[in-house]
């Protein structure tokens, strides 16, 4: 059964390969190969980005622009601070919720710093 089969699969086979765009062509070793190999990776890939002179100045000039908003946003914490009374209970957990969001800034900006300029 299995005979006949086999028989019947061989002409189809055959006639895959006559019928197609490309004909015999695609039957070359090398050509064949190729068509096999997986698809080149795409651009988007992940990996190292190339970073050229003038980006890498620019993502140091935006890091210190950065820091800039940082130090003025520090002084007004600081005198946010310097007017809260200690009996405003609201006030104290604004600050604090304000004073997370400062240090998570800060710990971005200074990651990028050191990535940037390296670790010191």
């Amino acid at each position: 059964m299995s005979r006949y089969f086999r028989l019947a699969v061989f002409p189809c086979l055959l006639a895959y390969f006559v019928f197609q765009p490309s004909g015999f062509s695609m039957l070359h070793r090398h050509d064949f190969l190729k068509s096999a190999q997986s698809p080149a990776a795409p651009a988007n890939r992940y990996g190292l980005e190339k970073i050229t002179g003038s980006m890498l100045e620019e993502r140091r000039i935006a890091n210190n622009r950065e820091f800039q908003r940082l130090a003025e946003w520090n002084e007004a914490l600081r005198l946010k601070k310097r007017d809260i009374l200690h009996s405003d209970v609201r006030g104290n957990i604004a600050y604090e919720a304000e004073l997370a969001q400062y240090n998570a800034a800060l710990a971005k900006a200074t990651a990028e710093k050191n990535a940037l300029w390296g670790t010191k």
